[in-house]
């Protein structure tokens, strides 16, 4: 299988790309067993880990998945989590939702606007932005809205969404910001160093990065700055994007490495520093500011700041050729590819045991009309509640200090509610239904 042949499913040509809800009494039921096998895998899951710290045998292993485990197609182009932790991934055969134990696909018969995927985002609300060869779907869990050709969408290959929730669409003809009502787009008329957008990352002070085939347009809202080569880029075309928690931008090439830019200065890495290629198509980063980079023709390398440590087909993930990377609960790598989806457990006892941790959280009944119970199995101490509704609106506050607690929610109006559990170990969204 050669480079180009990897890559086509994930870009179309002309993005000049090498590559992205019976009965109620029966469904409580199901609800009660689907619960308590959930539980069951838990302690099977604390206990192997047990077993993995008592023998200080620390290996990192990965877990591989394909079509046959659930997936929409082997080819993974994107990556995304929900804020109740659903993962989401767009395939070249629609979109696949992994709630921790069950695979459901959608495509086009479901709602979506088109079956190939190449990009998705999270919004505040819990909603999913998926970015296809014809335009944009948004999925809030009930209803599908899509966006096409016919807005001016047309093969999106990148969303990001800013503190104030506006989408931004990366596209083969310029990026388009979506308020929810008006569609706004910007070209190289107005700026863009090229209208093939690849990669958009957005600063916490709202500052937009987009990367193209020929450089990097930086837009702080009124004023557009671009850079190549020229300024210190290690190569024009930038297919990967990520911000880590310092400000440091860093810019994933085709061909000639990764470049860090602190705001001052430039600095490259590639191969000859120990990265597993020059060759870059994702980046992210995890709470201690270790780079995760993807390969698009070799695996993936951690760098964490002085040396770089690298997986490949050798080391257990299922293909070579990288499209995406989502880095979950510190713990956890998910690694999307064109042959399929490989989860790597991070080398840290701690952030397994947190991860396990959070995940015994049990609200009941759901959904509820006044009372709803909530069970958390071994209790911290420090641990907050909150309950917010889809607008974020803060509507309920405490503090925790016993396993068990009730809340009443019959003054609340009807609709979807979050209730994250904050703890010293993590925190874990929830969603409860008022009727």
């Amino acid at each position: 299988m050669s480079f180009h042949d990897s890559e086509r499913s994930r870009k179309p040509p002309n993005a000049h790309s090498l590559g992205r809800y019976g009965q109620a009494e029966k469904k409580e039921k199901n609800d009660i067993l689907k619960l308590k096998h959930f539980e069951s895998m838990k302690r099977l899951t604390i206990y192997f880990f047990i077993l993995v710290i008592t023998s200080n045998s620390f290996a990192q292993t990965f877990t591989n998945y394909t079509k046959a485990d659930g997936l929409g197609a082997d080819c993974i182009n994107a990556i995304s989590q929900d804020l109740l932790g659903n993962l989401w991934f767009g395939t070249t055969n629609g979109v696949t939702k992994f709630d921790g134990i069950t695979w459901t696909n959608y495509t086009t018969g479901n709602g979506l606007v088109d079956n190939l995927i190449y990009s998705l985002e999270s919004d505040k609300n819990g909603a999913i932005w998926i970015g296809t060869n014809t335009g944009v779907s948004m999925f809030d869990g009930t209803t599908w809205i899509n966006y096409g050709i016919e807005d001016g969408i047309n093969y999106v290959n990148s969303i990001a969404i800013d503190y104030d929730d506006n989408k931004w669409f990366g596209t083969t003809s310029g990026v388009v910001k979506f308020d929810g009502k008006t569609m706004q787009h910007y070209r190289m008329t107005d700026g863009l160093i090229h209208n093939s957008v690849l990669a958009i990352a957005i600063e916490k002070n709202g500052t937009k990065w987009f990367g193209t085939p020929k450089g990097v347009s930086c837009f702080d809202g009124t004023k557009w700055t671009n850079y190549t080569t020229k300024d210190g880029l290690a190569a024009d075309y930038v297919g990967a994007i990520k911000i880590d928690s310092k400000g440091n931008k860093w810019f994933g090439t085709l061909g000639k490495g990764l470049t860090k830019f602190d705001g001052s200065t430039w600095k490259t890495y590639t191969m000859a520093d120990g990265m597993i290629s020059n060759y870059i198509w994702a980046l992210t980063t995890d709470k201690e500011d270790n780079i995760w980079i993807g390969s698009s023709n070799n695996g993936l390398s951690k760098l964490d700041g002085s040396k770089f440590e690298n997986y490949t087909t050798k080391s257990g993930v299922i293909s070579p050729y990288v499209h995406d990377l989502l880095i979950q609960n510190n713990s956890i790598i998910w690694v999307g590819t064109y042959g399929g989806l490989s989860r790597l457990t991070i080398n840290n006892t701690n952030n397994l045991i947190e991860n396990n941790f959070i995940d015994n959280f049990t609200l009941y009944p759901n959904p509820t009309r006044n009372i709803i119970h909530l069970r958390i199995d071994n209790m911290l101490l420090s641990s907050e509640l909150t309950i917010n509704d889809l607008t974020g609106k803060l509507v309920h506050s405490e503090s925790l200090d016993k396993n068990e607690t009730e809340i009443n929610m019959s003054d609340y109006h009807v609709g979807t509610y979050i209730v994250s559990l904050r703890t010293p170990k993590g925190i874990l969204n929830k969603k409860v239904i008022k009727l």
